[in-house]
């Protein structure tokens, strides 16, 4: 049995272990593990995965129509089993972080003094291609006749001048920012970028790791677009939502629980970002896998908001 069809099999026991429990139990919050079922209709509300790749689209938690059959984007089987192992963690991972905000997400400007640094920094000159890895995540890669896959070349990594100098600065400026605003003290873990997005990228909705990218910021940088590229984020009401960001703008957001994406094409010539994560300070935070040999039934939640304060 190849590893892919472990973890689809694995995958359809996560699923139908839901859709049992969400038949059996009433919608009490007393009720064990009642947080797994979907909750009214109010909004786009999160679906439940079903495996037909004889179907041209798969719907994600955002209710977006996600093509994947498409051999442009690099979807084969293998890639369709990724997605909805990404989809899964969607559904469940949201459940067991707790809520730190009442929304989940706060869109601000960056200060004038590190945006004009990152613009100083930035070398437009050194440019490479990101890893392309055959994953659901993104489509940076096109499949060919048989399993040859090429590269897309639509993400890109940009050089900085200074680059641990970039790092040290982005940490120290929203360290405390994004303390105030989670209302935690949390421990810088990593900052990524520049990344510059091409015409035709998109990213799939997914929520972060669980273990250091907890609560997040994007930084806007810099845009040459055609329309508006959205960022989808499933908020705390599981409703979802389409945020904009502009050159000079950031985004905090509770990454490890909310979803969040842009899987719409990217139209325009580039889009630079730089992503900051962070993860709570107290020692008791997720040291292991959360699902690790749960998938039958997976642990209840741990810790609220005031256990991590």
């Amino acid at each position: 049995m190849t590893m892919c069809s472990y973890e689809y099999i694995v995958q359809s026991c996560i699923f139908s272990f839901i859709v049992l429990l969400c038949n059996c139990t009433s919608a009490s919050s007393d009720e064990p593990f009642s947080t797994l079922c979907p909750e009214g209709d109010s909004g786009t509300r999160a679906k439940s995965p079903e495996h037909h790749p004889e179907e041209d689209t798969f719907e994600d938690v955002a209710g977006f129509k996600v093509q994947w059959n498409d051999p442009e984007d690099g979807w084969d089987e293998e890639k369709r089993e990724d997605l909805l192992l990404i989809h899964s963690k969607n559904l469940l991972q949201p459940r067991y972080v707790p809520k730190l905000t009442k929304t989940g997400y706060r869109k601000i400007k960056i200060p004038d003094e590190l945006y004009e640094f990152l613009l100083e920094q930035r070398n437009i000159f050194d440019l490479s291609w990101e890893n392309c890895g055959h994953g659901a995540h993104q489509n940076c890669d096109r499949r060919l006749d048989g399993d040859k896959f090429e590269s897309k070349e639509n993400v890109q990594l940009v050089g900085s001048r200074r680059p641990n100098l970039v790092k040290k600065v982005v940490q120290q400026t929203l360290e405390p920012l994004l303390e105030k605003w989670s209302g935690i003290k949390l421990t810088p873990t990593l900052v990524y970028g520049f990344r510059r997005y091409l015409r035709g990228a998109w990213l799939s909705l997914h929520v972060d790791r669980l273990h250091t990218h907890v609560v997040s910021a994007i930084l806007q940088v810099d845009q040459d677009v055609d329309q508006p590229w959205p960022l989808y984020l499933v908020d705390h009401e599981d409703v979802t939502q389409k945020i904009y960001l502009e050159p000079g703008e950031m985004l905090f957001y509770e990454s490890a629980k909310l979803p969040h994406g842009r899987p719409e094409p990217f139209n325009g010539h580039y889009f630079d970002n730089i992503f900051v994560h962070f993860k709570p300070q107290k020692a008791i935070w997720y040291q292991e896998d959360l699902f690790e040999g749960h998938q039958e039934r997976p642990p209840p939640p741990k810790w609220t908001k005031k256990d991590l304060i």
